[in-house]
């Protein structure tokens, strides 16, 4: 079973990087520096097939703007934790300890820049377009953090907080104590160059999935939900949502594999393709219907929700357009038998 994660989204702030908190406790972490198409992700794979063939435990994190790529991989074994990830722009991460701690790793040594240099003018296009778009979509994404501000407040009229708050202890009961609270992101949900994607690895996992229908009530549920592994101090994982990074999609209890998420961050099969072990929690039960010109309001700015989500679906279409075509500018200069050969004495080197 595969746990396959994002750690960083497309968000209505621009690009929100979760790197610092789940690379955290990486003992050694090497850090993958170079262009589009030199090699970085496929040497992150080769990293995390050769741990799991040794049976350590592994996490992969993909790319949030191209999920079949990964952005990197975290692995625990007799080497201790080890995480290998992509320090390129727009996810740099700082150093801690340069040299004890963290190793540079640089694709870029095998690229011949007289070949870079022939194709100079068409890469500074390509950049400058997929900037460009790329700031459009992010134009269209902050239009739906205000849109959301909107919904919200009407979604939330007439909840009754002290009803929810007793549902919330009756599950608090069946999960037993642990020995101390940590709460790691672990998102699963993304919109980018290649359109929307959705990683189930918590379904997977999880003995017991909650379906959580309601909108901005059911967000407000998940943060009771968090509290109580706080109180109980228990480990958990958190799936924040993609465009709104300040909310919560989900929240997964290690130990006890209770998945608690929205209805909406899920595929819409998810309660038939795991009917075994799903538990739905209607909010409705909690709150008061609102009056009619709410729900008109809700439907309004849902609606143009969709159409900005819409809208910054094409410009990272447009974006990857460009992002695929400087991988082939890239590529073009690569020396990639070398790069196989520095490849297989890095993982080596990793796994002594």
């Amino acid at each position: 079973m595969e746990k396959a994660y994002f750690a960083a989204s497309n968000s209505c702030d621009g690009f929100k990087n979760y790197y610092g908190e789940c690379f955290s406790r990486a003992e050694r972490l090497y850090i993958i520096k170079g262009g589009p198409g030199t090699g970085k992700s496929t040497l992150m794979r080769r990293v995390a097939e050769e741990a799991e063939g040794r049976g350590y435990y592994t996490e992969r994190y993909y790319c949030s703007s191209d999920h079949t790529s990964l952005d990197g991989v975290l692995f625990e074994g007799e080497s201790g934790c080890v995480g290998i990830i992509d320090g390129t722009f727009p996810h740099p991460y700082v150093e801690r300890l340069p040299g004890l701690c963290e190793e540079i790793v640089n694709t870029g040594g095998f690229w011949d820049r007289k070949i870079l240099k022939v194709r100079g003018e068409e890469i500074r296009r390509l950049c400058a377009e997929k900037s460009r778009h790329y700031g459009a979509a992010y134009a269209y994404l902050r239009a739906c953090g205000n849109l959301r501000a909107v919904c919200s407040s009407y979604e939330l009229q007439g909840l009754d907080g002290e009803k929810m708050k007793g549902a919330v202890t009756r599950i608090a009961k069946r999960i037993p104590d642990g020995d101390g609270f940590l709460s790691t992101p672990a998102l699963v949900n993304c919109i980018g160059m290649l359109g929307r994607a959705h990683l189930s690895s918590f379904e997977e996992q999880a003995d017991r999935i909650y379906i959580i229908s309601g909108g901005a009530a059911g967000g407000v549920l998940l943060s009771d939900i968090l509290n109580v592994a706080k109180q109980k101090k228990l480990k958990v994982r958190v799936a924040y949502h993609p465009i709104y990074h300040r909310e919560l999609e989900g929240v997964y209890f290690e130990a006890s594999r209770l998945w608690f998420a929205l209805e909406d961050a899920l595929p819409s099969d998810t309660a038939q393709r795991y009917e075994h072990k799903v538990t739905p929690i209607n909010m409705k039960r909690f709150c008061a219907d609102g009056d009619a010109s709410g729900k008109k309001e809700k439907k309004y700015c849902r609606r143009l929700s969709e159409a900005c989500i819409d809208g910054a679906l094409s410009q990272l279409a447009h974006a990857g357009e460009c992002h695929f075509g400087l991988e082939e500018c890239y590529k073009s200069a690569m020396d990639f038998s070398a790069l196989e050969e520095y490849s297989e004495r890095l993982i080596k080197r990793i796994f002594e």
